[in-house]
């Protein structure tokens, strides 16, 4: 896998990474929601320092993967109990 030098700007400060090259369109992404969410904070509450604005779209983010991560453990728990349910209907009709 091929990695590629690229600029992201958060917060208006740059910052040059090196990422794998199938990342690029991803992690562009995400730099331009963690703006567009610091620029909903710093409207929305009028909050005039960055770092407690950049505190506070981290707090979102985490929030945001930790609903995520519970949903798919959900999920899974559901989707274990199905397949559960399948092999005991497929047992009986196999058992008649």
């Amino acid at each position: 896998m091929s990695t590629q030098r690229i600029e992201i700007k958060i917060a208006s400060r740059h910052y040059p990474m090196t990422i794998n090259s199938d990342e690029e369109e991803m992690l562009l992404s995400c730099a331009e929601e963690i703006n567009g969410i610091l620029k909903q904070f710093e409207q929305k509450y009028a909050v005039s320092d960055k770092q407690d604005a950049l505190a506070m779209v981290t707090i979102q983010l985490a929030l945001r993967e930790a609903k995520l991560k519970k949903q798919v453990k959900d999920n899974e728990e559901m989707t274990t109990e199905r397949i559960s349910k399948l092999l005991e209907l497929i047992d009986q009709s196999i058992a008649k």
